[in-house]
């Protein structure tokens, strides 16, 4: 069994924890949030634009960061399975 790294993905449709692992960074079986302030560059780059498929409710979704030096955005966004009215009905109702 080899070491890795993991990602922290919650679903934009049902929130339910997805995990998306990498042996790019120190592999040291270290937890990483998609959202959080101190996410290491490398796990961002590893990262970024990856399509993850919930394994709750079986949607797609992107993991998007803008970045230059410091964060600028990080959103997740909808994979060709979400209309555009159900999602701004989601925006709208949190």
């Amino acid at each position: 069994m080899g070491c890795f790294d993991t990602l922290v993905v919650f679903c934009i449709f049902c929130n339910a924890e997805n995990y998306e692992q990498t042996k790019s960074g120190p592999c040291m079986l270290d937890y990483y949030r998609w959202d959080q302030p101190d996410l290491p560059t490398w796990m961002m780059q590893e990262f970024n634009g990856c399509e993850v498929q919930c394994s709750e409710c079986d949607r797609t979704f992107r993991i998007v960061y803008d970045y230059e030096v410091v964060v600028k955005d990080r959103r997740l966004e909808a994979v060709n399975n979400l209309d555009y009215l159900e999602l701004k009905d989601k925006e709208k109702n949190g």
